[in-house]
């Protein structure tokens, strides 16, 4: 799929896409978090170039929060302690370390392991 292909399928889901540059994993544009993106306007930012396709996160997208989960521990136990969720991702040295879900969550939230201080889900 191309860049294009995701982002008019994460705006068609209510999402909020966000161009990112190849092989980087933020947005570099000046002010994308205010940054929408219709489905007639997504070529116009997903040209086919290779980029990477981000989601603002929040409100913009239906209160969307992602499970970012920082430990091979915390993946692990994700199915067991973590509500299911169709949206699970991640990259090759992590897999499955990001969970989607909808849901009104202080803009942050971080469990620490009590006994080292890592951080543990984020």
């Amino acid at each position: 799929m191309s860049a294009l292909d995701i982002a008019v399928g994460h705006i068609r889901r209510g999402w909020a896409p966000v161009p990112i540059p190849f092989g980087e994993k933020g947005p570099r544009r000046k002010g994308w978090q205010n940054l929408r993106i219709g489905e007639a306007d997504a070529p116009c930012y997903f040209n086919g170039a290779p980029q990477n396709v981000g989601v603002i996160l929040g409100e913009a997208s239906g209160d969307l929060v992602d499970a970012d989960l920082d430990c091979p521990e915390a993946v692990d136990l994700a199915a067991w302690f973590l509500p299911p969720t169709e949206v699970v991702f991640g990259r090759a040295g992590k897999p499955r370390s990001h969970r989607i879900y909808t849901s009104r969550v202080p803009k942050r939230v971080e469990l620490v392991d009590p006994e080292n201080g890592e951080c543990l889900l984020e």
